[in-house]
Order: structure tokens, then sequence, then C-alpha cells
């Protein structure tokens, strides 16, 4: 896949995967926590991040558990999540859109390459 067809798939995926309960959650966390504790907060909940990320890969089929998943999800989790999304598009945009990047088309191993596989890289470049 080049990286103008990942980027656009990753974008029809996030669709799903940050459904309305998911934004909300987002929102409220990003006014309470500041820049400097960001990246401590994104330590410290990785491994649940990572969890709920494989769970929204199993779930990509079914809109409402996704829903379900970020109601009942703890909202740091959510926005860290949602910060791996935001760093991974930024680590995206250094590449060419040509770029040839290997990765699975079947939607649940490309969402865990991304966000867990390819996160590793993204935050070795930071």
């Amino acid at each position: 896949m080049t990286m103008k067809q990942i980027q656009k798939r990753l974008d029809s995926l996030i669709l799903n995967v940050f459904p309305r309960h998911f934004s909300a959650k987002y929102t409220q966390v990003a006014a309470l926590i500041s820049a400097d504790a960001i990246a401590t907060t994104e330590a410290k909940y990785s491994n649940a991040a990572d969890g709920y990320i494989v769970l929204a890969s199993k779930l990509l089929h079914t809109p409402t558990m996704l829903d379900y998943l970020a109601m009942c999800a703890d909202p740091i989790v959510v926005f860290v999540v949602f910060k791996r999304y935001q760093k991974l598009v930024d680590y995206f945009a250094n590449f060419p859109p040509d770029h040839d990047w290997h990765i699975s088309t079947t939607s649940s191993i490309f969402l865990l390459d991304l966000f867990i596989g390819e996160w590793h890289n993204v935050l070795n470049c930071e």
C-alpha cells in the first residue's frame, strides 16, 4: 500500500473506532491534562491502550459494540489511544504519498499493525 492509501484507509477506520462516546471522553481528559503530563500519561497507560486497540480491532464490524467499548473505557485510556492516532498521522506526513509500505489490508490487522506495531517506530522518532 502507498502512504496515501494507508492514510485514506486509516481515516475510514477511525470513523468506526472513535464513535460518539469516544470523542466525548477524549474532550473531557484533554481539557484537564497539561501538555507536560501527556508523555508520562501515554507511558503509564500504554498497556491499557494496547488492550483497547486489540478489543477495538475485534469489534470493527460492530459499531454498536465499539460505541459500548468507548462508553465503558477509562477516559484516560481513550485519550492515550487518540494521541496515538494524532502522532501516527503526524509521523506518516513525513513520507511521500507514493511511499510503499508493506502492511495488511485486513482491517483488524491493519489497525493492530499501526496502533501497536508501528507505534514503536513513532516513539523512536520523538
